[in-house]
């Protein structure tokens, strides 16, 4: 799934946050969503994931609620090789970019914020233990960043730029 290929015309996008179980996998679903029928490959891994794990039952009614499946999904921690099979790493927070940056410095330039996308570092809160009414709302400012960023990629995989 995410073996490591030299295929220049594929975009690898890797989506962050802590556990893998919330934000991370809804996001990424969000993308591949926005992105079919584009070169793209989209995962999701989390700095502090129970690898294995499955996504939260809100964040799987959410993705349900919005047309989505996270059912299959199974958490996963970022490593050193995913941070380089990526070509953009998308992030919820700082402390995500902060532990790339510590474990992986030179992926520190492929690193962007999904609420602030393309420069601004604007926070996504983390869900765990809240309401499903907060969990919309989440959905709702990461659904924002995922336009931007379809957006971006459409455009540029149209101009033929990776």
């Amino acid at each position: 799934m995410c073996e490591q290929q030299a295929v220049p015309e594929f975009l690898n996008i890797l989506v962050v946050c802590t556990g893998n179980s919330c934000r991370s996998p809804l996001a990424a679903a969000m993308l591949r969503h926005e992105l079919a029928g584009f070169p793209v490959r989209v995962e999701s891994a989390g700095t502090a994931a129970v690898t294995g794990g499955s996504a939260s039952p809100s964040a799987q009614q959410v993705a349900a609620e919005m047309g989505l499946e996270l059912g299959g999904h199974r958490a996963k921690t970022v490593d050193p090789g995913l941070l380089e099979w990526a070509d953009l790493i998308l992030v919820m927070e700082r402390r995500h970019s902060d532990w790339i940056s510590r474990l992986a410095p030179e992926a520190v330039h492929k690193v962007k914020f999904l609420a602030g996308y393309p420069d601004q570092e604007v926070e996504i809160p983390d869900p765990m233990g809240q309401d499903i009414i907060f969990y919309r709302q989440i959905a709702l400012l990461m659904k924002a960043g995922v336009l931007r960023v379809a957006r971006d990629i459409r455009k540029k995989l149209q101009k033929g730029v990776n």
